[in-house]
């Protein structure tokens, strides 16, 4: 009432702004809240008793804009590298291998999951090859869709795929792994390449790559998908492919052959699958690991 009054020649309370309609509207928003506040994202009560008007305009709007930043900033999954056993010689290992149950994935804001180093991010990652397993679908990423010092930056790629987002967890903090990776590729799927997907693979292929600092802080988690060539439509995201245009290899599918005679253009990840999933040996240069976090 007294900022009511502060810029008026009266003090003769309205039919509205008056002590009893504040009292009762005060009363009502307390119990509104306690009844529904667990519906809401967020929800906060804000004294302006003794606060100025512009106090009040300032505090309000950099609440918003606080809640609307941590809305609109993406949350990854990420384990604490010291809680993953890993044999130190190996390089890829079967899902059943590596996970276990007491391994619980977590989520942070991904700038700051990014930048620590003794956080693994899991990877889902999906390879589309002919049901011959002959031929295998390409990708090569624009520059401006990867991270400072990728290791897929300017190389030929044969997945597609993308960190696990807080959303893709949809059983609570039990969840599995593999659940959680499912449901995280099917969606990456349908961002990158506009196609309906979900593995039912039960041991997929785990890579974790340890000689490269952004490497260190990443591990695939690779299913394979056999496709119908002929019938298999799909449209590479323009944002983050190089589309299929002129001489450009991305999205098409290439002989093992073809991949096997770019050995030199493929990223770490790309070269470990073709040995494993399709026993095509290309050469592959392992340098010393180096483990930051240990």
């Amino acid at each position: 009432m007294e900022r009511e009054y502060a810029f008026l020649l009266t003090r003769k309370q309205g039919s509205v702004m008056n002590s009893d309609i504040l009292r009762e509207f005060t009363e009502s928003v307390r119990t509104t809240c306690e009844r529904h506040e667990g519906v809401f994202r967020k929800l906060e009560l804000i004294d302006t008793t003794t606060m100025q008007q512009n106090a009040v305009s300032y505090d309000v709007t950099k609440r918003i804009l606080d809640a609307l930043q941590e809305i609109t900033m993406e949350r990854i999954g990420y384990f604490k590298a010291q809680d993953v056993t890993w044999p130190q010689a190996r390089d890829r290992l079967g899902y059943t291998e590596f996970y276990k149950s007491q391994l619980q994935m977590q989520f942070g804001t991904r700038e700051v999951v990014e930048r620590d180093i003794s956080f693994v991010q899991p990877i889902p990652i999906v390879v589309f090859t002919t049901r011959a397993r002959d031929r295998i679908l390409v990708f090569k990423k624009k520059l401006r869709s990867l991270s400072k010092g990728s290791p897929e930056s300017s190389r030929l790629i044969i997945y597609a795929g993308g960190h696990i987002r807080e959303e893709d967890s949809l059983k609570g903090k039990d969840e599995p792994l593999l659940s959680i990776a499912r449901q995280a590729i099917s969606r990456e799927a349908n961002e990158e390449l506009g196609i309906a997907y979900y593995p039912s693979e039960g041991n997929p292929l785990c890579i974790w790559v340890r000689n490269h600092p952004t490497s260190v802080k990443h591990m695939a988690i690779c299913f394979l998908c056999e496709v119908d060539v002929e019938h298999f439509t799909f449209s590479l995201n323009e944002n983050e492919f190089i589309q299929r245009t002129g001489t450009s290899q991305s999205g098409q599918f290439i002989s093992l052959a073809e991949v096997s005679s770019q050995a030199e253009a493929l990223d770490s990840w790309s070269i470990l699958i073709l040995g494993a999933l399709f026993d095509l040996k290309v050469a592959y240069k392992q340098l010393p690991l180096e483990l930051p976090f240990e």
